[in-house]
């Protein structure tokens, strides 16, 4: 179902069409990554197997072979040739091609949580239980960086697209912006009421949004550390958020299985879909388009089409 908030006048309305269904998994799906091309996904989850899926069509092209244990992160390298995956202890770094494993990273203390892919695709960072994040070498699998300072697990990680930033959130309440060269603590955010699950970058690194066990999104000023903005409506654990292309709005998803996309301006919610019949525990938009894909525990990979409509003036 699609509602879209109109009590209060505006110029138009947004209107969300869910495009495709990608049915494959036979469990909860934990995460999702859009190619850089926009033309095809990749998921994972409980059910210990990585499917790439074509965008347009909704048909799964690839399966590749799969981890010994339920697979928490994916993501692709931004030029589209490699993808790479985490689970337990084991994050693995795929041709995205051929689907021939090329590397294999060795977590030593209580497994992989999340990841993410700088901007030149030279260095991954990845975050775990154990309270650190860590950046390696992506070609030579190599740690280079332990990031030292969360008080619990850490949950979720973001580089900012200069690849000179980088920021993670914890369990611990907190989100900390790192110098990601040296590994140095330059931010702390602090204000949520919970363990914080996931961190999203905007595209010019002006804001950084994040979600948590609180019911709450969040967003910040990225210079600064200042809350800017605090977004009620979801009623249980907000577990992933990703911002539109133009920056105007963006998407959460939670464990009350909506997906609510909002003004990223006013901090208003627009819309809300309930169209997954279980938690929506990921979300990512498609590049310069206002596509995003959403997984869930029900099993299922939805795409869906954002689009606002103009109001007609009256003559």
């Amino acid at each position: 179902m699609t509602v879209s908030k109109d009590e209060t006048p505006q110029p138009g309305r947004m209107v969300v069409d869910q495009l495709l269904k990608c049915e494959g998994h036979t469990d909860e799906v934990c995460a999702v990554d859009v190619f850089p091309d926009g033309l095809k996904l990749v998921s994972v989850g409980a059910d210990q197997t990585v499917r790439i899926w074509d965008a347009l069509s909704g048909l799964e092209l690839k399966k590749l072979p799969s981890h010994k244990h339920k697979i928490q992160a994916v993501v692709v390298f931004p030029d589209g040739s490699k993808l790479a995956t985490f689970s337990a202890n084991t994050g693995r770094i795929w041709d995205a091609s051929s689907g021939q494993e090329l590397l294999k990273l060795h977590s030593k203390k209580n497994g992989f949580r999340g990841a993410a892919v700088f901007p030149d695709g030279s260095k991954l960072v990845t975050v775990g239980a154990d309270k650190m994040a860590r950046v390696w070498d992506a070609f030579k699998g190599s740690e280079l960086l332990e990031l030292e300072g969360h008080e619990s697990g850490v949950y979720g990680a973001a580089v900012f697209p200069d690849g000179k930033k980088l920021v993670t959130v914890s369990r611990d309440k907190t989100g900390r912006i790192w110098d990601a060269a040296h590994g140095l603590e330059l931010l702390k955010l602090q204000g949520h009421d919970g363990g914080v699950y996931h961190v999203a970058v905007f595209p010019d690194s002006s804001k950084l949004i994040t979600v948590s066990a609180d019911t709450t999104a969040r967003i910040w000023d990225a210079a600064t550390g200042c809350e800017l903005l605090k977004l009620q409506g979801h009623t249980d654990r907000v577990l992933g958020a990703a911002v539109f292309w133009d920056q105007l709005h963006f998407v959460t998803v939670s464990a009350d299985e909506t997906i609510r996309i909002w003004d990223a301006a006013m901090g208003s919610e627009v819309l809300t879909l309930d169209n997954h019949r279980g938690e929506v525990c990921a979300v990512s938009a498609f590049p310069d388009s206002s596509k995003f894909v959403s997984v869930s525990a029900d099993g299922t990979v939805l795409i869906w089409d954002a689009q606002w409509q103009a109001s007609e003036l009256p003559e």
